[in-house]
């Protein structure tokens, strides 16, 4: 299926390339196949090649670059001549990309080819890596900042591919939950900006913006007005560079947002409950006297509003202000989140046909004293795809009630299982388990889920087991 093709551009043939390269290239392609699998219910074809087969504007195309790569004339010609072909179908699909850029070696915005600045960099590399550095994407460390990256990316390029999967009409889109606005920042800032935004986007926020506010770029201030307008939350990271000035003022991009965001919380376009958080870190030291000021003033001028919150905590702090306020905030205090015990509970996964075979199971866990939060509690939520994750993101165990008979719904359900830390969990779920429905099959692909068989009627002791692990 042409829609659900990656391809891997280069600047010449795969066997051309150096074997260090090409090894790297390898491991790239295989890691990033390996999460995707993780991710979508489908199985993506990956591609690595100087050219491309087939419609460039319905596939995702992933550009490889480097200082070197950069270099090669023709190759960024064909690179633009895709972005070209692609922009227009792009502002069309909600909340993902056609084209993403990878970088192999750090290359600055300044050292990009125009059109190439407005999108994201993943950087799989160190900031210092150089020509003369070995690759080192394989075996890094599932923890380290480029594996981070590494997942930032096959879940963006996830949203682009589900995108084309619902619109054949083989499955519903993932629901998304209210626009925040995450303001871009200077480099400093840089990384700690990518571990919010990783954050929000994971727990099915849409972050704006979308792509880089380019410095010279017309109407910016309407642009970023605009984005603000539609958003409930506006979130300043500020750090020790004030940052060049935007062609045409003398405000540098951070300090530009930061007044129009301010603006948006006055105007009368405004959410009624728009609010700001503007975040400096522990250790700040301004690199110069402007910064100094600019830092002083601002808290001077921001103190006394209402709806702006300032906090120099480190970012694990930070973190949680903005779960607090923005996804379990008093807009998240809705019928949703009610539903949720306030002690420890099990979170119970059926599909809706088997409602009232679950009861059985409900009775004997309530005569176990143990809470349940089951689905058919929660179908007729407003918003089930938040409610879901939610559940996951809180509960004590998982129980996956499962008929043998719907293996993509199954798997669905155990991946859901792996991006419970993107859903906002802090600590492993103690007990997971698969109910397997009398006459049902499954193998799980995870060690530490459980399956217990379950006949018409419950054995004494059938549980057990799983009610010890989460006492």
């Amino acid at each position: 299926m042409e829609e659900n093709t990656i391809h891997i551009l280069i600047p010449e043939p795969f066997e051309n390339l150096p074997d260090n390269i090409k090894n790297w290239l390898s491991g790239f392609s295989e890691y990033l196949g390996i999460l995707l699998d993780k991710i979508l219910p489908f199985k993506p074809l990956i591609t690595i090649d100087s050219t491309i087969s087939g419609s460039a504007d319905n596939q995702v195309v992933i550009f490889m670059i480097s200082p070197d790569f950069l270099s090669d004339g023709k190759f960024v010609e064909t690179m633009n001549g895709i972005t070209q072909k692609v922009s227009k179908k792009e502002k069309n699909l909600p909340g993902g990309f056609l084209v993403f850029k990878v970088c192999i070696l750090p290359v600055p915005s300044e050292q990009q080819p125009e059109f190439l600045r407005t999108y994201s960099d993943y950087r799989l590399c160190h900031e210092t890596a150089d020509e003369e550095d070995e690759f080192t994407l394989l075996g890094v460390e599932t923890k380290s900042p480029v594996w981070s990256v590494l997942v930032d990316l096959a879940y963006d390029i996830s949203r682009t591919l589900e995108h084309f999967t619902a619109k054949a009409g083989d499955s519903k889109p993932a629901e998304t939950g209210a626009s925040i606005y995450l303001a871009e920042t200077t480099q400093d800032q840089t990384e700690n900006r990518e571990t919010i935004k990783r954050e929000l986007i994971h727990f099915g926020y849409q972050v704006v913006p979308r792509k880089h506010l380019l410095a010279g770029e017309g109407q910016i201030e309407e642009i970023i007005t605009g984005l603000l307008n539609n958003s409930s939350v506006a979130i300043h990271l500020v750090g020790s560079q004030y940052g060049e000035a935007v062609p045409g003022s003398e405000l540098s991009i951070v300090d530009l947002q930061l007044k129009l965001s301010a603006k948006t919380g006055e105007s009368e376009d405004a959410g009624e409950e728009f609010e700001r958080i503007i975040w400096f870190p522990p250790d700040l030291k301004p690199e110069d006297e402007k910064q100094r000021l600019f830092i002083e003033n601002l808290i001077r001028e921001e103190e006394t509003e209402k709806t702006t919150e300032i906090v120099q905590t480190p970012l694990e702090a930070l973190k949680s202000i903005i779960r607090k306020k923005v996804l379990q905030g008093k807009r998240e205090m809705t019928e949703e989140q009610e539903i949720l015990p306030d002690q420890p509970f099990v979170y119970l996964i059926h599909e809706e046909r088997f409602n009232s075979e679950i009861e059985p199971l409900l009775s004997l866990f309530r005569e176990k004293k143990t809470e349940v939060v089951w689905s058919g509690k929660t179908s007729s939520m407003s918003n089930v795809v938040t409610q879901h994750r939610h559940c996951l993101a809180n509960c004590t165990g998982v129980l996956i009630y499962y008929s043998g008979d719907n293996l993509p719904w199954m798997t669905s359900k155990i991946k859901d299982l792996l991006k419970a830390p993107g859903y906002g969990r802090i600590k492993p779920i103690k007990a997971k388990a698969v109910i397997l429905r009398d006459g049902g099959e499954f193998a799980s692909p995870l060690s530490d889920v459980d399956i217990i068989p379950l006949e018409k009627d419950i054995p004494e002791g059938t549980f057990n087991n799983f009610l010890e692990k989460i006492n």
